[in-house]
């Protein structure tokens, strides 16, 4: 009997790796009125678009992608079109994470410009919380980051097997559902647990490699822009956003 006990109590202590955990998240921009109206007519309807990606972790290896199979039903104009027709490429999400190695792969769009990053899983250095809220029928934990005045927080949950999340978002001992910055929030509108495994490849990038600081050194070197109407020749430096 005892034999018999020990051996219950050894199935039960060992991890399921077998299963495929599938988040959808929902990201939505926060903007004030007082923004808004700042705005040309044609960004206001745009900029407020929300996007949808889908996290799915298997075997301690997550994809994050931007689901395309979401439709917007909101009517835009041509001049509203085209905005968000750059607004959709720099929005677009493929990454992978390596849990166990802590590995960061990246897919980047910006505009004309394509960047690959291979860097560490961000450390946020995280502060839990005992403030507890529902999302998606899972108790989660909330929990804060000010690294760099980066003003984060994040809802996870430690009833499933993960320790990851959305974006660039990891570290936590369970499965993010809910971040919140000053500027947006992504929540997890739906959760899923499959018995199946998923394989998830690793990305092997072809040409430049980034870091997440050698990327925004990049993306923050001035940018000269030539074009010419008529007999009138301008040139532009702009000066590109650094990556939150």
């Amino acid at each position: 009997m005892k034999l018999f006990d020990c051996l219950i109590i050894g199935l039960i202590s060992i991890p399921i790796f077998s299963q495929t955990i599938k988040v959808e998240y929902k990201s939505e921009k926060k903007i004030s009125e007082e923004r808004l109206l700042e705005m040309r007519e044609h960004y206001r309807k745009p900029i407020l678009k929300n996007y949808y990606y889908t996290l799915v972790l298997s075997n301690n290896i997550a994809s994050y992608k931007t689901n395309k199979n979401v439709i917007d039903n909101t009517v835009y104009n041509d001049d509203e079109k085209e905005f968000i027709k750059g607004q959709d490429i720099n929005l677009y999400k493929n990454f992978v994470k390596d849990i166990n190695s802590n590995i960061f792969y990246g897919n980047f769009n910006l505009r004309e410009d394509a960047y690959s990053i291979k860097d560490s899983l961000i450390d946020r250095e995280w502060k839990i919380t005992n403030e507890t809220k529902i999302i998606s029928d899972y108790k989660c934990l909330k929990a804060i980051s000010n690294k760099n005045s980066f003003e984060l927080t994040a809802w996870f949950t430690e009833d499933l097997d993960a320790k990851t999340g959305p974006d660039y978002y990891d570290g936590l001992p369970g499965l993010i559902l809910e971040i919140d910055t000053k500027h947006m929030n992504i929540l997890a509108v739906d959760v899923k647990v499959e018995p199946e495994t998923t394989i998830i490849d690793l990305p092997v990038f072809d040409g430049k490699t980034y870091t997440f600081k050698s990327l925004d050194e990049k993306l923050n070197e001035p940018k000269t822009s030539t074009f010419t109407i008529g007999n009138t020749t301008t040139t532009t430096t702009t000066i590109r956003k650094k990556l939150d």
